[in-house]
């Protein structure tokens, strides 16, 4: 797990698997997930499935 700043989520994305969760400063996950992509640096779309209300699923699309 990567601590959460920029640079950390750009060596996440040069890591071996290309991607990795980010921790919040006292270490615990959920701070956020960085990847890398085919296309590099860009804006893309994110839907966000509900149920109950609830989020339980996100989707980035970047293809």
């Amino acid at each position: 797990m990567f601590h959460y700043s920029y640079d950390v989520a750009c060596q996440a994305t040069l890591s071996g698997g290309g991607h990795g969760e980010l921790a919040f400063e006292k270490g615990h996950a959920g701070a956020g997930f960085a990847f890398g992509t085919a296309w590099g640096d860009g804006i893309y779309p994110v839907y966000a499935e509900e149920n109950d209300g609830r989020i339980v699923r996100v989707y980035v699309n970047i293809g």
